[in-house]
């Protein structure tokens, strides 16, 4: 299973959990830019209850975002793949695979 194949029940409709589509802060409102999707360079993942909270660097902001979606995966599994990409585009970070159940 890849990032992008994650999805999220909202009521009836089944939606895809990436790419996430409004990063919160760092809005630029005077230019009218606001980051969305797979903008910038992963710069932290952190656990937030049942969902990860992601921290990009776009045009010299800091904005953030939640990744929230319905197992499977586990949540660890794709903590322990994003994590792996800190420092890169976000661009792409959805084709990673390796969210597989670990076997015992």
């Amino acid at each position: 299973m890849k990032i992008h194949q994650l999805k999220r029940k909202v009521g009836d409709l089944q939606m895809r959990a990436w790419p996430i589509q409004h990063w919160i802060g760092g809005v630029r409102l005077r230019e009218g830019k606001f980051a969305g999707g797979e903008v910038g360079i992963l710069r932290t993942v952190d656990r937030e209850g049942n969902r990860l909270k992601l921290t990009i660097e776009y045009e010299g902001t800091q904005p953030g975002g939640f990744l929230e979606w319905d197992p499977p995966p586990k949540l660890e599994n794709v903590e322990k793949v994003l994590r792996a990409q800190i420092g890169k585009p976000v661009k792409g970070r959805g084709d990673r695979g390796g969210l597989n159940e670990s076997r015992h």
